[in-house]
């Protein structure tokens, strides 16, 4: 084998498990958009362009069953709370994207302690009426979305 063989081997190589790697990935987040609710909340509250409001990257959350660990854009505005997931790396984001949510204040409802990690003290928030999915909140979120959200009101 020639030196320029092995190189188109290579490189075909890192092609294919690049390809693959984009279709586990496209798999992988279809499941969480269906287990998790996403789905449902992305098709009744779609986040329109250029959100106001004040974001906090870089949040943990849990939406459903799906744990979104740094990986989360929170937004508050008077509107409602914005949803927006840290986008993948790579050309395919289109692929593997979750759409952004803007929930208003009033279809969220506090229903009581939650569950992140073990140790973390978090609040379970539901959404819709019937509830769509359940988003959980550690305590420290809670208290900047707690002033906007009816039910928080103490």
């Amino acid at each position: 084998m020639t030196g320029a063989t092995i190189v188109l081997m290579v490189v075909g190589i890192i092609v294919v498990v690049f390809l693959w790697m984009t279709l586990l990935m496209a798999v992988i987040y279809g499941i969480f958009r269906r287990t998790s609710g996403w789905q449902a909340l992305s098709e009744r509250y779609p986040a329109p362009e250029g959100v106001v409001g004040t974001l906090y990257h870089r949040q943990t959350v849990k939406v459903g069953a799906v744990r979104w660990r740094w990986a989360m854009t929170v937004g508050i505005s008077d509107y409602g709370l914005y949803l927006a997931p840290s986008p993948s790396i790579g050309p395919f984001r289109r692929l593997v994207r979750h759409a952004p949510l803007l929930i208003p204040w009033s279809e969220i409802h506090v229903v009581g302690p939650g569950r992140i990690y073990l140790l973390w003290q978090c609040t379970e928030l539901a959404i819709g009426e019937p509830k769509i999915a359940s988003i959980t909140v550690p305590d420290g979120l809670l208290a900047l979305l707690a002033p906007h959200i009816p039910s928080a009101a103490k």
